[in-house]
């Protein structure tokens, strides 16, 4: 029997290339990656070589970057997992936010890395401890999160995976917490 997947190599292959350094999380749209670092949100059109050395933003080469802890004004922050979503022609980052100790989930515009808006979640009553990644189901626009370890027996300190609504129109008015 053929494998399904055929290892290619390594890529990129220089690891000390700036922008993966505490590499957190990837996704894309169709036309660029997103990564988070632990504290910085970059942005690389799809042909850009990820071999490349980059360590800052070259927006006329189409690379953003936004240093999430500058913006938040030196909290202690540490960006997670993310994820891409497209709403009315729209496109969005959400990224998953641990700033002193109170998690939540920030909004970006996909388009300039801007800051949309940011909102504190709770399973039932219960304020998250760590939110490590979120995942949008592409089907209906659901947000999909854990807090801590996900285990198959729900145990008391386990952490099962949630799902959200989204009101995606509040994400476009920049409602929110922020």
């Amino acid at each position: 029997m053929k494998d399904m997947y055929e290892y290619l190599g390594e890529y990129p292959k220089d690891r000390r290339n700036g922008w993966n350094k505490n590499l957190q999380g990837v996704c894309h749209d169709d036309e660029n990656w997103f990564f988070t670092q632990t504290e910085k949100l970059w942005k690389f059109p799809v042909g850009h070589p990820l071999n490349e050395k980059v360590e800052k933003a070259d927006p006329v080469n189409g690379i953003l970057m936004l240093d999430y802890r500058k913006f938040r004004n030196d909290h202690d922050v540490h960006l997670g997992d993310i994820d891409y979503f497209c709403y009315n022609e729209k496109g969005y980052i959400f990224a998953p936010v641990e700033e002193d100790g109170e998690p939540y989930i920030a909004v970006f515009s996909a388009e300039d890395l801007s800051f949309i808006t940011k909102q504190t979640i709770k399973r039932n009553e219960r304020y998250y401890e760590h939110l490590a990644w979120c995942a949008i189901n592409p089907n209906d626009g659901c947000l999909y999160t854990s807090d801590g370890t996900v285990k198959c027996i729900f145990e008391d300190e386990a952490s099962p995976i949630v799902v959200y609504s989204v009101d995606y129109e509040a994400v476009q008015n920049k409602s929110g917490n922020s």
